[in-house]
């Protein structure tokens, strides 16, 4: 990694590599994709960060029933209106794990283009 990127926080590094492929890689249609899949993966590093850095609660809830309802939920310490359930949780690490995935097939075919 170059030294000026070392302590870059994730979204500059990856901003970085999206002007890397689009001045180096020759092949439009993995450029494309790649830049998709790199702009991806800055989205969900705002989740990530939501996760990293918050605590998991129980919730309690009114149910419609007259019940209370308990769930387990991630909360923003800095606005608590901000709340990700497990739920969401599980389709972030699946589309994480997808986005993984695919960033390794089109880096390769990036590097092979190059």
């Amino acid at each position: 990694m170059w030294p000026s990127l070392k302590t870059q926080d994730f979204k500059v590094k990856a901003n970085a590599a999206i002007k890397q492929v689009q001045t180096s890689c020759s092949n439009e249609n993995t450029k494309r994709q790649l830049v998709h899949a790199l702009n991806e993966a800055i989205k969900l590093a705002v989740d990530r960060n939501m996760v990293a850095h918050n605590p998991l609660h129980l919730g309690m809830y009114t149910s419609d029933a007259g019940g209370i309802d308990f769930r387990l939920e991630v909360f923003s310490l800095r606005d608590s209106s901000i709340v990700m359930s497990l739920d969401k949780l599980s389709q972030i690490a699946n589309t994480a794990n997808e986005l993984a995935g695919a960033l390794h097939v089109l880096l390769g075919r990036a590097i092979d283009d190059t």
